[in-house]
């Protein structure tokens, strides 16, 4: 799932780079960059990718979403949860793959029933970004 994620990512993240190259990165992601491997990079290593997707997804798949849909249905849930969870992030320059994301998770959420799945996505996501910020 994740897998055909990609292509869309990359291909929105080459257009927010064209159209909002000025937006400053997230203080997260310049502070991994700018970190050596150390016990510190390893503390936010495992927020990141361990904790991280944990709360989130709790609080937007496994509470935000789940009420939202018994008033808005399945598709305005998706989209008022994918907003805001692109939104918590505070730059715009990711905004729009993360909007992306957020309708990712909630497919993995309803797909397997359990939020066990969106949490691994949303672990396997980050990861992925770190070792790309790291390159």
């Amino acid at each position: 799932m994740l897998a055909a994620f990609w292509p869309l990512a990359f291909s929105i993240s080459w257009i927010s780079h064209f159209l909002f190259n000025d937006s400053l990165e997230q203080d997260i992601v310049s502070k991994i960059r700018a970190i050596e491997f150390s016990p510190e990079f390893f503390n936010y290593v495992f927020i990141i990718v361990v904790v991280t997707p944990i709360v989130e997804e709790f609080c937007f798949r496994k509470i935000l979403y789940r009420d939202l849909k018994k008033y808005v249905g399945i598709f305005g849930s998706a989209f008022i949860t994918s907003l805001i969870f692109a939104w918590i992030h505070n730059n715009l320059y990711s905004f729009a793959v993360l909007f992306i994301l957020g309708f990712l998770l909630v497919y993995a959420y309803e797909k397997h029933g359990s939020i066990v799945y969106p949490i691994l996505v949303h672990a396997m996501f980050n990861f992925i970004m770190i070792v790309f910020i790291k390159l």
